[in-house]
Protein backbone atom coordinates (compact mmCIF):
# COMPACT_ATOMS: atom_id res chain seq x y z
CA UNK A 1 0.00 0.00 0.00
CA UNK A 2 1.23 3.79 -0.70
CA UNK A 3 2.27 5.95 1.62
CA UNK A 4 -0.17 8.47 1.61
CA UNK A 5 0.71 12.12 1.02
CA UNK A 6 0.55 15.00 3.10
CA UNK A 7 -0.79 18.21 2.40
CA UNK A 8 -1.44 22.07 4.16
CA UNK A 9 -4.50 23.61 2.88
CA UNK A 10 -4.29 27.71 3.50
CA UNK A 11 -7.31 30.01 2.92
CA UNK A 12 -8.30 33.47 2.44
CA UNK A 13 -11.72 34.01 3.15
CA UNK A 14 -14.76 36.42 3.44
CA UNK A 15 -17.78 36.23 5.47
CA UNK A 16 -21.09 35.71 3.90
CA UNK A 17 -24.36 36.30 5.62
CA UNK A 18 -24.47 32.72 7.49
CA UNK A 19 -20.67 31.61 7.14
CA UNK A 20 -17.54 31.87 5.06
CA UNK A 21 -16.88 32.23 1.72
CA UNK A 22 -13.35 30.71 0.26
CA UNK A 23 -11.42 33.59 -2.11
CA UNK A 24 -8.43 32.30 -2.37
CA UNK A 25 -7.04 28.50 -1.64
CA UNK A 26 -3.71 27.10 -1.55
CA UNK A 27 -3.23 23.02 -1.90
CA UNK A 28 0.43 22.59 -0.80
CA UNK A 29 1.60 18.77 -1.59
CA UNK A 30 4.44 18.49 1.12
CA UNK A 31 5.34 15.03 0.01
CA UNK A 32 6.03 16.19 -3.59
CA UNK A 33 7.07 20.13 -2.52
CA UNK A 34 4.17 21.49 -4.91
CA UNK A 35 1.66 24.24 -4.31
CA UNK A 36 -1.42 24.54 -6.32
CA UNK A 37 -2.99 28.02 -6.04
CA UNK A 38 -6.76 28.60 -6.69
CA UNK A 39 -9.03 31.91 -6.76
CA UNK A 40 -12.95 31.58 -6.86
CA UNK A 41 -15.17 33.85 -8.12
CA UNK A 42 -18.46 34.41 -5.66
CA UNK A 43 -21.05 32.49 -4.88
CA UNK A 44 -23.69 34.96 -4.89
CA UNK A 45 -24.18 38.62 -6.18
CA UNK A 46 -22.48 40.95 -3.35
CA UNK A 47 -25.77 42.89 -2.98
CA UNK A 48 -27.12 39.98 -1.14
CA UNK A 49 -24.42 40.67 1.54
CA UNK A 50 -26.24 42.49 4.62
CA UNK A 51 -24.24 46.08 5.56
CA UNK A 52 -22.78 44.61 8.44
CA UNK A 53 -20.94 41.66 6.28
CA UNK A 54 -19.87 44.04 3.91
CA UNK A 55 -18.41 46.58 6.25
CA UNK A 56 -16.54 43.45 7.65
CA UNK A 57 -15.49 42.24 4.41
CA UNK A 58 -14.32 45.48 3.60
CA UNK A 59 -12.13 45.62 6.64
CA UNK A 60 -10.85 42.18 5.78
CA UNK A 61 -9.84 43.37 2.10
CA UNK A 62 -8.22 46.22 3.41
CA UNK A 63 -6.05 45.04 6.41
CA UNK A 64 -5.46 41.65 5.80
CA UNK A 65 -5.35 40.00 2.11
CA UNK A 66 -6.45 42.83 -0.62
CA UNK A 67 -9.16 40.14 -2.08
CA UNK A 68 -12.46 41.48 -2.98
CA UNK A 69 -16.02 40.05 -3.01
CA UNK A 70 -16.36 39.80 -6.80
CA UNK A 71 -12.27 38.84 -7.15
CA UNK A 72 -11.93 35.34 -8.95
CA UNK A 73 -12.04 33.35 -12.02
CA UNK A 74 -12.97 30.07 -10.99
CA UNK A 75 -16.68 28.84 -10.28
CA UNK A 76 -17.45 28.62 -6.73
CA UNK A 77 -19.31 25.52 -6.99
CA UNK A 78 -16.20 23.51 -7.98
CA UNK A 79 -13.97 24.47 -4.39
CA UNK A 80 -15.11 21.07 -3.08
CA UNK A 81 -14.10 19.03 -6.23
CA UNK A 82 -10.84 20.64 -6.74
CA UNK A 83 -9.63 19.75 -3.07
CA UNK A 84 -10.99 15.99 -3.72
CA UNK A 85 -9.04 16.40 -7.45
CA UNK A 86 -5.88 17.03 -5.58
CA UNK A 87 -6.17 15.04 -1.98
CA UNK A 88 -7.74 11.61 -1.85
CA UNK A 89 -8.94 9.72 0.76
CA UNK A 90 -5.94 8.24 1.78
CA UNK A 91 -4.01 11.19 2.04
CA UNK A 92 -3.61 13.73 5.05
CA UNK A 93 -4.67 17.40 4.90
CA UNK A 94 -3.70 19.72 7.49
CA UNK A 95 -5.10 23.27 8.50
CA UNK A 96 -4.42 25.76 10.96
CA UNK A 97 -6.84 25.94 13.85
CA UNK A 98 -10.40 24.65 15.18
CA UNK A 99 -12.34 27.28 12.98
CA UNK A 100 -10.62 26.32 9.82
CA UNK A 101 -10.70 22.29 10.44
CA UNK A 102 -14.26 22.45 11.04
CA UNK A 103 -14.57 24.50 7.85
CA UNK A 104 -13.15 21.83 5.78
CA UNK A 105 -14.82 18.74 7.73
CA UNK A 106 -18.20 20.64 6.36
CA UNK A 107 -16.67 21.23 2.99
CA UNK A 108 -15.18 17.92 2.32
CA UNK A 109 -16.68 15.55 4.48
CA UNK A 110 -14.17 11.68 4.42
CA UNK A 111 -11.46 13.96 4.21
CA UNK A 112 -8.99 12.90 6.85
CA UNK A 113 -8.02 16.55 8.40
CA UNK A 114 -6.11 17.62 11.05
CA UNK A 115 -5.42 20.78 13.02
CA UNK A 116 -1.62 21.75 12.92
CA UNK A 117 -1.65 23.80 15.74
CA UNK A 118 -2.72 20.92 17.60
CA UNK A 119 0.48 18.99 16.39
CA UNK A 120 2.45 21.91 17.03
CA UNK A 121 2.16 21.86 20.97
CA UNK A 122 3.59 18.74 21.83
CA UNK A 123 6.66 19.82 20.22
CA UNK A 124 9.71 21.70 22.00
CA UNK A 125 9.15 25.50 20.26
CA UNK A 126 13.11 26.02 20.17
CA UNK A 127 13.55 23.21 18.32
CA UNK A 128 10.91 24.27 16.02
CA UNK A 129 12.28 27.80 15.67
CA UNK A 130 15.87 26.83 14.73
CA UNK A 131 14.70 24.01 12.37
CA UNK A 132 11.79 26.47 10.45
CA UNK A 133 12.98 26.85 6.97
CA UNK A 134 13.07 30.87 6.06
CA UNK A 135 11.89 31.68 2.65
CA UNK A 136 13.85 35.08 1.71
CA UNK A 137 12.74 34.45 -1.97
CA UNK A 138 9.51 36.07 -1.09
CA UNK A 139 8.42 39.47 -1.63
CA UNK A 140 6.04 41.76 -0.92
CA UNK A 141 3.74 41.30 -4.09
CA UNK A 142 3.62 37.39 -2.94
CA UNK A 143 -0.30 36.12 -2.16
CA UNK A 144 -0.75 35.95 1.85
CA UNK A 145 -2.36 32.56 1.35
CA UNK A 146 0.89 31.22 -0.82
CA UNK A 147 3.40 33.12 2.01
CA UNK A 148 1.26 31.53 4.95
CA UNK A 149 1.18 27.68 2.62
CA UNK A 150 4.86 28.01 2.70
CA UNK A 151 5.60 28.78 6.39
CA UNK A 152 2.98 26.25 7.77
CA UNK A 153 4.64 23.56 4.88
CA UNK A 154 8.10 24.03 6.68
CA UNK A 155 6.44 23.74 10.20
CA UNK A 156 5.01 20.43 9.13
CA UNK A 157 8.12 19.14 7.63
CA UNK A 158 10.30 20.29 10.74
CA UNK A 159 7.10 18.46 12.67
CA UNK A 160 7.51 15.23 11.19
CA UNK A 161 11.50 15.25 11.01
CA UNK A 162 11.07 15.49 14.65
CA UNK A 163 9.24 12.84 15.41
CA UNK A 164 11.04 10.47 12.97
CA UNK A 165 14.58 11.04 15.14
Amino acid sequence: MATPDVFLLSFDMLRSNTGFVVKELCIYNVTANCIQTFSFKPPFPECILSAKTKKTNSFVTRKLHGLTWNDGYIDYDHLPGIIRKYIKSTDIAYVKGLENLRFMQYLVPGLTCKNLETEMKSLDKDDMEQRQPTFSTLDKNTSRCLTRALRWGGILLTIFQLQHE
